[in-house]
């Protein structure tokens, strides 16, 4: 059977999504998180893999990766590729929402394709991501609809700054539920466990529509706001603004926020009660921008 060069490319890369697809089931069923082996990847599968790695366009970005020093990276050579350097490598996590939309696109368009995808997934985890992100649809495009994440609003903050934080969150309470809030007291339970910072990237990055970020002095000094400001950031180098609102609570600059040209709610001018409500006002123009046909 003869196959465009199109086909080729679609094929090539169904199979990449279907190697990183089974690695993040992996990590997600062994609550782990370890390297990619890119070593044993034929040259064509590694470079696409980097290629996919390096892309930040919001629209194309289909594998979640961030690099970090591992006293050695990948480079290419006329032989393929090797490690070497004391620069940064990348550390895959999975694929984005955009990456499994494209993944069951490809599988539908290439069921036969060897490996044949999904056959390696663990089915209670597979059926478990299902449900995760296709349960409660309830913004629709023609015959389409945009998964619900499971919370709807995030709050990432310091700890000296509680009181402020859940005066805002008591005043949001009258329209979202206590489920659709990712905030730390409301998860005690949950978040009694082993690798916590693992969980909270996923929850921070894959599972809060709109993230808060209230910046102060203490943020920039605290482990766990470091962590969640990560999974944020990535965001938005990847160019998702709108799922983020910034709250100023003094004037310390935090790395990657440029108060001259990055917009901002001051806690000096607006109180709680003013700062949920436009919390609420953001929600519903980030619901109105997924109904857009354009979006």
């Amino acid at each position: 059977m003869i196959t465009t060069p199109e086909e080729k490319r679609e094929r090539l890369l169904l199979k990449v999504l279907t190697l990183v697809a089974e690695f993040h089931k992996r990590n997600e069923h062994q609550q782990g998180q370890c390297h990619f082996n890119l070593d044993s990847q034929p040259e064509e599968i590694r470079g696409l893999l980097l290629s996919l790695c390096r892309n930040p366009d919001k629209h194309t970005c289909l594998i979640n990766c961030h690099w970090k020093p591992l006293n050695r990276s990948l480079v290419k050579t006329a032989g393929g590729f090797r490690f070497e350097g004391e620069n940064n490598a990348p550390f895959i996590y999975g694929l984005t929402e955009a990456g499994w939309k494209k993944y069951k696109e490809l599988s539908q368009m290439y069921p036969n394709l060897e490996p044949k995808p999904l056959i390696a997934m663990p089915a209670p985890v597979a059926s478990n991501y299902d449900t995760i992100l296709v349960q409660e649809s309830d913004v629709s495009m023609g015959n389409k609809s945009i998964p619900r994440k499971r919370f709807k609003i995030g709050f990432s903050f310091a700890g000296e700054h509680r009181n402020v934080v859940l005066e805002t969150i008591n005043h949001l309470l009258n329209t979202f539920d206590k489920k659709e809030i990712l905030y730390d007291e409301f998860l005690k339970a949950e978040f009694a466990r082993p690798n916590l910072d693992i969980k909270l990237r996923k929850l921070y990055y894959e599972e809060t529509e709109l993230n808060t970020l209230w910046l102060c002095k203490e943020y920039d000094k605290k482990t766990w706001c470091g962590i969640e400001y990560r999974a944020i950031r990535q965001r938005l180098v990847e160019g998702d603004d709108d799922s983020i609102f910034l709250i100023k609570l003094d004037d310390v600059e935090i790395e990657g926020i440029n108060y001259k040209v990055d917009g901002c709610i001051d806690i000096k001018f607006d109180p709680p009660e003013k700062i949920a409500e436009y919390i609420k006002e953001r929600y519903a123009l980030l619901q109105q921008k997924k109904k857009s046909p354009s979006h």
